[in-house]
């Protein structure tokens, strides 16, 4: 009897599993399919290394092409992705318009750039150091440079103040910057397209593949392309264009959410959201009475 009766409790019906409040995500309702935003990830992927393009080739001439250009470059750009995803991942949770707040980060990016980069080169003549250095021919030595810094003995090819600011401070100016807003952005639009565990894995993947297909495109463009039509300062322009695009999207969404949340068009919405709240209500309660409940692995 004891065997029949484990047999009976094994073999019991078990409730067909259901999604729980706690398997979803919020996000603030934006009705853009997420095809669209992996296509907007995939531009801003398109600006950002279209910027990076950009910035090594400033940094070239302006540090005079040395060996450690595009390591200091590099190493300013990952900092700055960073520790922007690691302050928009604890702020996004705040954010009440996530998608709004995304399509601003993204259109602050390029304006960002090209706003850094033009205040730098109307006001370098004001800075001694850098003035003197981007008017000599000969690159710094950095290894000497570094000697100096830790307690050598400086030369006139080798002044810790110059690699200070040419190899730490232009690079952190121009390009932190952008990039803790390129790295904050990240999270923030986790917010907008993720409203089920269940797809968060999915999704999270094709919003990076979109991205690095993005930064492809703009990597072969701006490289074998906008540089040469357009040259430095033209594809900085047309780069401060396309974040601008951004901003145009952030603003659409922004005015329609304001006219849906809009008196009229509550009091519009007001019958049919208590209709579908009843209905919700009615079919909750009769399948929460048509299907038996089991305690312990009995039906009750």
């Amino acid at each position: 009897m004891l065997f029949l009766s484990r047999q009976a409790r094994t073999a019991a019906p078990v409730a067909a599993p259901s999604v729980s409040p706690s398997d979803t995500i919020d996000s603030d309702g934006t009705s853009l399919p997420f095809s669209l935003w992996a296509l907007i990830y995939a531009a801003s992927g398109l600006v950002a290394l279209a910027l990076e393009v950009v910035w090594f080739r400033l940094l070239t001439v302006m540090m005079k092409g040395t060996a450690f250009t595009f390591g200091t470059l590099l190493g300013v750009y990952l900092v700055g992705l960073g520790v922007g995803a690691l302050v928009g991942s604890a702020v996004a949770p705040r954010i009440r318009r996530p998608a709004i707040a995304f399509l601003t980060i993204q259109a602050c990016i390029g304006l960002t750039a090209l706003g850094l980069i033009a205040v730098f080169l109307r006001r370098v003549d004001d800075i001694p150091v850098i003035a003197t250095y981007l008017a000599s021919y000969e690159p710094l030595n950095v290894r000497a440079s570094v000697h100096a810094l830790l307690g050598g003995v400086a030369t006139a090819d080798a002044t810790p103040s110059t690699f200070l600011l040419m190899y730490i401070g232009v690079p952190v100016l121009l390009v932190l910057p952008p990039t803790l807003l390129m790295g904050a952005a990240f999270p923030v639009l986790q917010r907008v397209v993720q409203q089920d565990l269940h797809l968060v894995g999915r999704r999270v993947g094709m919003l990076l593949v979109a991205n690095v297909v993005g930064s492809l495109v703009g990597t072969v463009a701006t490289g074998l392309w906008l540089l040469d039509q357009f040259g430095t300062g033209g594809t900085l322009e047309l780069l401060a264009v396309v974040s601008a695009g951004f901003g145009v999207l952030a603003c659409y969404l922004a005015l329609r959410d304001a006219k849906q949340d809009s008196p009229q068009a509550s009091q519009s919405r007001a019958p049919l959201a208590v209709v579908q709240d009843a209905a919700a209500r009615a079919v909750a309660a009769l399948v929460a009475r048509a299907r038996p409940a089991h305690r312990g692995g009995q039906r009750v």
